[in-house]
């Protein structure tokens, strides 16, 4: 009992309000998103450029040099010349992809093998059944 009623509730300080600062933009920045709309609408060439800025800074340019904004704006136009090329932008770009398929007019092995006389003897000299060696020969032919 002693305990409470000699309590005394230490003094809390009043709360300190804190003023956090928005970060700047910088106006090059701004300028350079304005002459660019593309940028956070298509989705391939903003994941590009948000790259190639971090390529950039790793290479120590400062990212508000005008030299900064020169090599981004003459990667992009490398990257993507159809978007810059035309007089207007195009509303939706489609690249094309380029297909792993073997094209039409590949070339296939000889059904028949005409073997010489020289690699039928060689055949018959290591005992290789010709058709075998034939086979072979179509295979290094096909390469």
């Amino acid at each position: 009992m002693e305990r409470v009623n000699n309590f005394r509730p230490t003094r809390q300080e009043p709360e300190k309000e804190v003023h956090i600062e928005a970060p700047r933009v910088d106006p090059k920045a701004e300028s350079w998103k304005k002459d660019n709309p593309w940028f956070g609408s298509d989705d391939e060439m903003t994941g590009f450029v948000l790259a190639y800025h971090s390529k950039l800074i790793k290479q120590g340019v400062d990212a508000s040099s005008d030299e900064y904004y020169e090599k981004l704006n003459t990667r992009m136009r490398q990257v993507f010349p159809e978007y810059f090329d035309a007089e207007e932008p195009p509303e939706r770009v489609q690249r094309s992809v380029k297909s792993n398929v073997a094209p039409a007019t590949r070339s296939t092995a000889p059904k028949k093998v005409k073997l010489t006389q020289k690699q039928v003897d060689y055949a018959n000299r290591y005992k290789i059944p010709l058709e075998v060696y034939a086979r072979e020969v179509a295979k290094l032919q096909r390469n």
